[in-house]
């Protein structure tokens, strides 16, 4: 078993909806619940989208190409080949392509899309779609006003990207995946993720901070053939390092710090949460939906993907 924060978190709010994502694997086709997990696991809000798309872009298109030395691309160039691959994903999922006989996300590529509203709402709002549109533009535009552009296309800068991150604990493997780190002579490293949201509170000094752990973990237990040598033969504690929040839509920044209390919060979610996701792991095979509690609080089922299924469960009560 992997644990995340993002599966812990889920693990949290709903077992329910943590079972259907995790028995949701293309290998079990003589399983018909497991094929429908699999095809619900999939759909996305057009905001979840939104910022699954520009994550893609920034990664792709921004800084693998600044990774293998090339100038950094031009700002009108990415956005409009994001335009681009945004209406290419629209027209796939609009036509819940997905469903298409032996359509993969990989055969797809980067035209894979998948709507909640597609699937349960009759459609996407012709209004929503262009906003997004919208706001995937203005996050392009606001990446190309942030003050660390330049520390990005530094020669002795040495960047990380999308790295997966895992160590063993207690049976099972702590997992992360940064949007980026930034190692720099003779600096703790820099964790960075891009946030695309609107209009809403957002915090996310948990998650970064279970970055910061993980990747000292890592560089402790058995760092990568890349990490910077500065690094590895002295590294520092994860206290020390930088992690920061860019939050794209709004163009700000938000760094925190790590304390102690912070470290030992974070090796108590670990421990607690996945002792007890790996217990239900080991039995998944033999265990049923019922035997999952459902969130305490039902106006999130409301955007649930898996809510076609957990009805089909109390149904059959």
């Amino acid at each position: 078993m992997d644990w995340s924060i993002s599966k812990a978190k889920l693990f949290q709010s709903c077992q329910r909806k943590w079972y259907f994502t995790n028995i949701a694997r293309w290998n079990a086709k003589k399983k018909p619940i497991k094929r429908e997990a699999y095809l619900l696991k999939s759909l996305q809000s057009i905001q979840a989208w939104r910022g699954s798309l520009v994550d893609m872009v920034i990664e792709k298109r921004i800084l693998l190409p600044i990774y293998f030395g090339n100038p950094i691309p031009n700002e009108d160039s990415v956005i409009s080949y994001a335009l681009s691959l945004a209406d290419k994903q629209l027209n796939f999922g609009i036509n819940k392509r997905h469903l298409e006989k032996g359509m993969t996300k990989s055969k797809a590529g980067e035209e894979f899309a998948a709507f909640f509203d597609v699937e349960y709402n009759g459609g996407l709002d012709p209004d929503k779609i262009e906003h997004a549109k919208q706001e995937i533009k203005t996050a392009i535009q606001n990446f190309y006003k942030l003050p660390i552009l330049p520390e990005l296309t530094d020669p002795n800068t040495k960047l990380i990207i999308q790295r997966s991150l895992k160590f063993p604990y207690n049976g099972f493997n702590v997992t992360a995946i940064p949007d980026l780190i930034i190692f720099k002579e003779g600096k703790p490293p820099h964790i960075i993720d891009w946030k695309v949201h609107e209009g809403r509170y957002t915090d996310y000094w948990q998650q970064l901070t279970v970055y910061a752990y993980v990747l000292n973990q890592v560089a402790n237990l058995k760092a990568h053939k890349d990490f910077p040598r500065s690094f590895v033969s002295d590294i520092p504690d994860p206290q020390t390092y930088s992690i920061t929040e860019y939050q794209l839509l709004k163009g700000i920044s938000k760094p925190y710090t790590i304390s102690q209390e912070d470290i030992n919060h974070v090796e108590d979610l670990i421990h607690i949460t996945g002792e007890w996701m790996q217990e239900y792991s080991e039995e998944i095979e033999t265990l049923s939906p019922k035997d999952f509690q459902t969130t305490l609080f039902p106006a999130s089922c409301v955007a649930c993907s898996f809510k076609k299924l957990c009805q089909e469960v109390e149904n059959n009560e």
